[in-house]
């Protein structure tokens, strides 16, 4: 992964303290003055991580002001003030070096893609950093290839289980996420609930499948 990659390079640099580290996806657009800005409003703020909102390139429609996590639900939705913020993408990210090397690194192995940036930052807020966005302080995405998702483990309900290491349906994936940073009332219930959705589909969908080429054979 490579934030991680960036992140162990940093470990090995002598930064200044105050370094600013940024964060942001090669498909962003982003004003002549994004940097200054967020610069400027990251130094108004101890310990917190920054994210600028994003917004549809197309349309202009606000996508991302900050996340709140709904543990009960086990899903991500968009908070409706900045002290509700509690998960944060790593989509624009402006966070001060001695901020990142404090919270620690990512789990490349445990979770390679989705997922990765909101453990990362639900970890840095239960670890007393502020989580905030700025709607001075803005990227432009195409909404349609960027997977800009609100993503719930209820996908498995809807959709067949993916394995792949960059799809949202990922259970194992998922399962990890909830390993990592579910509070322990819920991380049970819900990696129950996640495998038990995911063998449904898995059998579900070798039951089409068979149906399928019986239907075939018929037809022969």
């Amino acid at each position: 992964m490579g934030l991680q990659q960036g992140y162990d390079w940093l470990k090995k640099q002598d930064p200044a303290k105050d370094d600013v580290v940024l964060i942001i996806n090669d498909d962003t657009e982003i004003d002549a003055d994004f940097l200054e800005k967020g610069l400027n409003i990251l130094a108004r703020h101890a310990r917190t991580l920054l994210l600028a909102q994003c917004h549809d390139r197309v349309t202009g429609q606000l996508l991302d002001v900050g996340v709140h996590m709904d543990w009960r639900r086990l899903r991500f939705d968009q908070a409706v003030s900045t002290d509700a913020i509690d998960c944060l993408t790593t989509r624009g990210l402006f966070l001060r070096v001695c901020d990142f090397l404090e919270t620690g690194g990512f789990h490349p192995r445990m979770l390679p893609h989705y997922l990765s940036d909101y453990e990362f930052t639900i970890r840095a807020h239960r670890n007393g950093f502020k989580l905030l966005t700025d709607p001075s302080l803005a990227i432009r995405v195409d909404n349609s290839t960027t997977g800009l998702h609100t993503f719930e483990a209820g996908v498995f309900r809807q959709q067949l289980v993916k394995y792949s290491r960059r799809s949202a349906s990922n259970p194992i994936a998922w399962s990890a996420f909830i390993m990592l940073a579910c509070p322990l009332p819920w991380k049970l219930a819900h990696l129950a609930g996640l495998w038990f959705f995911s063998v449904w589909s898995i059998i579900s969908s070798l039951f089409k499948s068979i149906l399928n080429i019986n239907k075939m054979i018929v037809f022969y």
